[in-house]
């Protein structure tokens, strides 16, 4: 299926960071595989599977992905349920359309259906897309420094299944 968000997430070893790369879903690029390399939204070489969604993002910046997370909506719920919210650093006030929520400047803590909200909205944000693109890296952020934490580590059984 279409994707809404892709991200491309580097580690370096040795520095031991991390890059998150975002790409818009309507940026109109060279589709692999089943697009024949036909220009279009990258979000449309989804409908020729995750495989041709990968080769595309692989062509475009030349480099090799060797894993990818797949979420949905669902999945995306469970796994901040399972975190017990996160926290993130939100940089201009605005409303989600999805679920009505309200998000003022500063640090706020998002239980799944907040985040849920926080990670979708573009039509209220001064930068639309791009800035979507970075309440969801501020997330992704959030999510890796909770699975990182030492609570995370004990329960670790509960948030693999």
């Amino acid at each position: 299926s279409r994707s809404d968000v892709n991200i491309l997430m580097t580690v370096n070893r040795d520095t031991k960071r991390i890059l998150l790369t975002t790409t818009p879903r309507d940026s109109y690029v060279p589709i692999a595989d089943g697009g024949n390399n036909q220009k279009d939204k990258l979000t449309h070489a989804g409908i020729y599977g995750v495989d041709s969604s990968i080769h595309t993002l692989e062509n475009l910046y030349g480099v090799d992905i060797n894993y990818y997370v797949r979420l949905n909506f669902t999945s995306f719920l469970k796994l901040i349920d399972l975190l017990g919210g996160v926290d993130v650093h939100n940089d201009q006030e605005f409303s989600a359309l999805h679920g009505k929520f309200h998000f003022p400047v500063g640090n706020v803590h998002l239980d799944s259906e907040q985040a849920l909200g926080f990670v979708r909205e573009r039509y209220s944000l001064a930068d639309g897309d791009r800035d979507r693109g970075r309440n969801q890296q501020k997330v992704i952020v959030a999510i890796l420094q909770k699975l990182t934490s030492t609570e995370a580590l004990k329960n670790y059984s509960t948030i693999i299944d």
